[in-house]
Protein backbone atom coordinates (compact mmCIF):
# COMPACT_ATOMS: atom_id res chain seq x y z
CA UNK A 1 0.00 0.00 0.00
CA UNK A 2 1.25 3.53 -0.85
CA UNK A 3 1.76 6.63 1.26
CA UNK A 4 -0.79 9.13 0.58
CA UNK A 5 1.11 12.24 -0.74
CA UNK A 6 0.98 15.62 0.79
CA UNK A 7 -2.18 16.92 -1.63
CA UNK A 8 -3.83 13.82 -0.66
CA UNK A 9 -3.68 14.82 2.77
CA UNK A 10 -4.14 18.61 2.02
CA UNK A 11 -7.38 17.15 -0.15
CA UNK A 12 -8.71 15.56 3.16
CA UNK A 13 -8.26 18.38 4.94
CA UNK A 14 -10.25 19.96 3.16
CA UNK A 15 -12.84 17.68 2.73
CA UNK A 16 -12.97 17.46 6.85
CA UNK A 17 -12.83 21.21 7.24
CA UNK A 18 -15.36 21.82 5.26
CA UNK A 19 -13.32 24.70 3.01
CA UNK A 20 -14.40 26.38 -0.17
CA UNK A 21 -13.39 25.73 -3.64
CA UNK A 22 -12.36 28.88 -6.05
CA UNK A 23 -13.55 28.54 -9.30
CA UNK A 24 -13.16 31.03 -12.31
CA UNK A 25 -16.50 31.40 -14.63
CA UNK A 26 -15.32 31.22 -18.10
CA UNK A 27 -14.41 34.28 -20.29
CA UNK A 28 -14.39 36.88 -16.97
CA UNK A 29 -11.69 37.27 -14.37
CA UNK A 30 -14.62 36.61 -11.26
CA UNK A 31 -13.59 34.30 -8.91
CA UNK A 32 -16.29 32.40 -6.71
CA UNK A 33 -16.24 30.31 -4.32
CA UNK A 34 -18.27 26.78 -4.15
CA UNK A 35 -18.04 24.70 -0.38
CA UNK A 36 -19.75 21.59 0.66
CA UNK A 37 -24.00 21.67 -0.27
CA UNK A 38 -25.76 22.19 2.80
CA UNK A 39 -29.14 19.99 3.04
CA UNK A 40 -30.87 23.14 2.75
CA UNK A 41 -29.67 23.81 -0.31
CA UNK A 42 -29.99 20.22 -1.78
CA UNK A 43 -33.74 20.55 -0.64
CA UNK A 44 -34.31 23.77 -2.46
CA UNK A 45 -32.52 22.24 -5.67
CA UNK A 46 -34.79 19.59 -5.76
CA UNK A 47 -37.96 21.59 -5.38
CA UNK A 48 -36.35 23.80 -8.17
CA UNK A 49 -35.84 21.09 -10.25
CA UNK A 50 -39.12 19.20 -9.61
CA UNK A 51 -41.10 23.19 -10.14
CA UNK A 52 -39.17 24.36 -13.60
CA UNK A 53 -36.79 21.46 -14.40
CA UNK A 54 -36.77 19.84 -17.89
CA UNK A 55 -39.68 18.19 -19.31
CA UNK A 56 -39.88 15.43 -21.48
CA UNK A 57 -43.14 17.50 -23.78
CA UNK A 58 -41.12 20.73 -23.31
CA UNK A 59 -41.08 22.04 -27.24
CA UNK A 60 -37.67 23.99 -28.71
CA UNK A 61 -39.62 27.95 -28.37
CA UNK A 62 -38.13 30.91 -27.23
CA UNK A 63 -40.20 30.82 -24.00
CA UNK A 64 -38.59 27.27 -23.48
CA UNK A 65 -34.64 28.41 -23.78
CA UNK A 66 -35.53 31.68 -21.81
CA UNK A 67 -37.20 29.19 -18.97
CA UNK A 68 -34.33 26.98 -19.03
CA UNK A 69 -31.28 29.85 -19.03
CA UNK A 70 -33.18 31.26 -15.65
CA UNK A 71 -33.41 27.26 -14.54
CA UNK A 72 -29.72 27.45 -14.60
CA UNK A 73 -29.04 31.09 -13.04
CA UNK A 74 -31.24 30.13 -9.99
CA UNK A 75 -29.14 26.62 -9.48
CA UNK A 76 -26.22 28.39 -10.09
CA UNK A 77 -27.39 30.61 -7.06
CA UNK A 78 -28.39 28.09 -5.07
CA UNK A 79 -25.37 26.70 -5.18
CA UNK A 80 -23.10 29.74 -4.73
CA UNK A 81 -25.37 31.06 -1.69
CA UNK A 82 -25.28 27.82 -0.07
CA UNK A 83 -27.06 27.69 3.23
CA UNK A 84 -29.65 30.70 5.26
CA UNK A 85 -27.85 33.19 2.71
CA UNK A 86 -30.50 31.73 0.21
CA UNK A 87 -33.07 32.76 2.18
CA UNK A 88 -32.09 36.43 2.23
CA UNK A 89 -30.67 36.63 -1.51
CA UNK A 90 -31.67 34.22 -3.91
CA UNK A 91 -34.30 36.28 -5.05
CA UNK A 92 -31.38 39.09 -6.02
CA UNK A 93 -28.61 37.16 -6.50
CA UNK A 94 -30.26 34.78 -9.47
CA UNK A 95 -31.72 37.63 -11.38
CA UNK A 96 -28.03 39.52 -11.20
CA UNK A 97 -26.42 36.33 -12.61
CA UNK A 98 -29.36 36.33 -15.83
CA UNK A 99 -30.44 39.89 -16.25
CA UNK A 100 -27.13 42.01 -15.17
CA UNK A 101 -24.11 39.82 -16.16
CA UNK A 102 -25.82 37.77 -18.85
CA UNK A 103 -24.53 34.11 -18.16
CA UNK A 104 -24.47 31.99 -20.73
CA UNK A 105 -24.78 28.39 -19.68
CA UNK A 106 -21.40 27.50 -20.40
CA UNK A 107 -20.67 30.02 -18.02
CA UNK A 108 -22.51 28.35 -15.21
CA UNK A 109 -22.18 24.93 -15.71
CA UNK A 110 -18.71 24.90 -14.00
CA UNK A 111 -20.15 25.74 -10.88
CA UNK A 112 -22.90 23.28 -11.19
CA UNK A 113 -20.40 20.66 -11.98
CA UNK A 114 -18.16 21.95 -9.04
CA UNK A 115 -21.54 21.58 -6.52
CA UNK A 116 -22.28 18.06 -7.67
CA UNK A 117 -19.00 17.36 -6.11
CA UNK A 118 -19.50 19.21 -3.10
CA UNK A 119 -22.29 16.92 -2.31
CA UNK A 120 -21.91 14.04 0.59
CA UNK A 121 -23.70 11.96 -1.08
CA UNK A 122 -22.87 8.04 0.60
CA UNK A 123 -24.29 9.98 3.66
CA UNK A 124 -27.08 11.51 2.42
CA UNK A 125 -28.35 8.67 0.58
CA UNK A 126 -27.68 6.31 4.38
CA UNK A 127 -29.50 8.92 5.89
CA UNK A 128 -32.32 8.98 3.49
CA UNK A 129 -32.81 4.96 3.56
CA UNK A 130 -32.67 4.75 7.42
CA UNK A 131 -35.24 7.41 7.92
CA UNK A 132 -37.40 5.41 4.88
CA UNK A 133 -37.32 2.23 7.14
CA UNK A 134 -37.80 3.95 10.28
CA UNK A 135 -41.77 4.82 9.44
CA UNK A 136 -44.54 3.69 10.75
CA UNK A 137 -46.27 3.77 8.02
CA UNK A 138 -44.03 1.03 6.36
CA UNK A 139 -45.91 -1.65 4.37
CA UNK A 140 -43.67 -5.11 5.59
CA UNK A 141 -46.70 -7.35 5.40
CA UNK A 142 -49.65 -8.16 4.07
CA UNK A 143 -52.83 -8.29 6.02
CA UNK A 144 -53.16 -11.50 5.31
CA UNK A 145 -49.47 -12.47 6.62
CA UNK A 146 -50.23 -10.27 9.38
CA UNK A 147 -53.18 -12.28 10.08
CA UNK A 148 -51.44 -15.33 9.80
CA UNK A 149 -48.62 -14.29 12.16
CA UNK A 150 -51.25 -13.07 14.82
CA UNK A 151 -52.10 -16.76 14.64
CA UNK A 152 -49.46 -18.36 15.44
CA UNK A 153 -48.44 -16.10 17.69
CA UNK A 154 -51.69 -16.70 19.56
CA UNK A 155 -51.49 -20.58 18.76
CA UNK A 156 -48.39 -20.85 20.55
CA UNK A 157 -49.65 -18.79 23.64
CA UNK A 158 -52.40 -21.20 23.87
CA UNK A 159 -49.41 -23.86 24.08
CA UNK A 160 -47.66 -22.60 26.95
Amino acid sequence: MQEPSIQDEKDLLSIQNNEKEDIVIPRTNKILKVGWMKGYTLEKLSKLELKEGLKENDADSEKVIEQRSKFMAKAASLCLLNGIKIFFFHWFYWRYFYYLRGYTFDQLEPILVLAKKKVPAASWYIGLALVARMKITNMTMTMEEAERFRHVLSSEAEQQ
